[in-house]
């Protein structure tokens, strides 16, 4: 019995954060050569690290606003949130994006993902990495009302 119960809380520990994983891969994969797909992408990444903070945007609230209120409370560098804000609204509002704006929200969403990570620390990254409801939930909405 006691057997059984630890094999089910290994493959709880590992296949949770495997799927949360393989899911993050195969949205990435899919928005490759797509750069509003990927500014977005990059986006919902960020949206999530931030969520570690337990900093998530209100349903009335423009990425602009989100931004500036995460970099005000996580302690980020404000630029950066304002630079993916601004290429969010513009590749979810139908604004042309360059293969360039895909790649500097991806830099943009990385440095805020690293900083969340890092103000969260181990027990809160743990806790998230092993929650279903956090890695298996569907990604956050896209700004525009877009999925």
């Amino acid at each position: 019995m006691v057997g059984a119960l630890a094999g089910v809380g290994a493959a709880w520990l590992v296949g949770v954060p495997l799927a949360g994983a393989l899911r993050r891969r195969r949205r990435h994969l899919r928005a490759r050569g797509h750069a509003d797909l990927q500014v977005t992408e990059a986006w919902a990444d960020s949206v999530r690290a931030l969520g570690l903070l337990d900093l998530v945007p209100h349903r009335a609230e423009t990425p602009t606003e989100f931004a500036r209120r995460a970099s005000a409370d996580a302690g980020t560098d404000d630029p950066t949130h304002h630079d993916l804000a601004r290429l969010t609204t513009a590749a979810a509002f139908g604004q042309a994006s360059s293969r360039s704006d895909g790649d500097a929200a991806r830099q943009a969403a990385d440095a805020i993902v690293t900083r969340a990570r890092r103000l969260a620390g181990p027990w809160r990254r743990f806790q998230a990495a092993v929650s279903p409801r956090r890695q298996l939930r569907p990604a956050p909405p896209r700004p525009g009302g877009g999925r």
